[in-house]
């Protein structure tokens, strides 16, 4: 029974984006094959419109929130367990998450880099409430398996936007040197696991 927000000015340059977006279908170099995923264009349109005027309120947002994180975590976790499954060795199309948004590995990459920030800030944000315990059991299964599935997903620009997030995860901490111990364990366990192949990718680049 609660109103949605109203329009937007980003609501209607989105909207515009959408229409030069189709608008190229006519001239791509296979036009059957342009119109033929635009429903992946849509797809993307009905979700922006739903979770923007649906997620209005502190509690809608929490319940978003953690729903996300569950697929996430569904996501991370099989990219861990994928990677453990080949012996932590280099695949060439690294690991894939679900289909369409993620079945890119440097797309899954991109969001396992965001479930990091994400999961992490949940997680510290919640630790004066919860054991000890639970908060370690968090840190390894929604950080450390989104890493390990960064690591496996053989994106470099996954990896480096990893570096990225971890550094300013450190910088933001109150905790500065304990944050900067830590970061620099999980950097030197990194760099141990992620596979010979790979490092030679980023000694070419």
């Amino acid at each position: 029974g609660e109103r949605g927000r109203a329009f937007h000015p980003l609501d209607g340059l989105f909207l515009l984006f959408c229409v030069w977006l189709f608008g190229t279908i006519p001239f791509a170099h296979d036009p059957r094959e342009a119109l033929d995923q635009w429903a992946m264009m849509g797809t993307w349109v009905v979700m922006y419109f739903l979770v923007s005027h649906l997620v209005v309120t502190p509690r809608r947002m929490v319940l978003f929130w953690a729903a996300l994180m569950v697929v996430f975590l569904k996501m991370s976790q099989h990219g861990a367990l994928t990677w453990i499954g080949r012996g932590l060795s280099f695949a060439p199309w690294g690991v894939t998450g679900s289909p369409v948004w993620f079945q890119n590995s440097g797309e899954f990459a991109m969001g396992m880099v965001i479930f990091i920030a994400m999961s992490w800030c949940a997680l510290v944000a919640i630790r004066p409430y919860v054991s000890r315990r639970f908060f370690w059991i968090g840190m390894a299964l929604l950080p450390t398996t989104a890493l390990m599935s960064v690591l496996a997903s053989s994106s470099r620009g996954g990896q480096l936007a990893a570096l990225v997030v971890l550094a300013v995860l450190v910088s933001g901490s109150r905790l500065r040197f304990r944050a900067v111990a830590i970061a620099a364990v999980v950097l030197a366990i990194g760099w141990q696991l992620l596979p010979p192949e790979q490092k030679a990718r980023f000694s070419v680049m």
